[in-house]
């Protein structure tokens, strides 16, 4: 599966509560094309959404690191 592919894939997993899978496919998009990851809006409103919830998981607090998406303020 391709990187641009991913995000779309991950947006399902998430929307079917699977957010370790859809946080996984994520992680290895990220290996594959970073700047993809980063900068794809629809990863960067999952990953916001993963760390809004209560008690995210490590990963994906550090993956909003990485991307710079804060929990909370505007979306681009």
């Amino acid at each position: 599966m391709g990187c641009a592919s991913r995000p779309t894939r991950s947006r399902a997993l998430a929307r079917w509560n699977r957010i370790d899978d859809a946080l996984g496919a994520l992680l290895d998009a990220e290996v594959i094309g970073p700047d993809q990851v980063r900068y794809h809006r629809l990863s960067r409103d999952l990953v916001r959404d993963i760390v809004i919830r209560p008690r995210p998981p490590r990963l994906a607090v550090e993956l909003s690191e990485r991307m710079g998406v804060r929990s909370g303020g505007p979306r681009w």
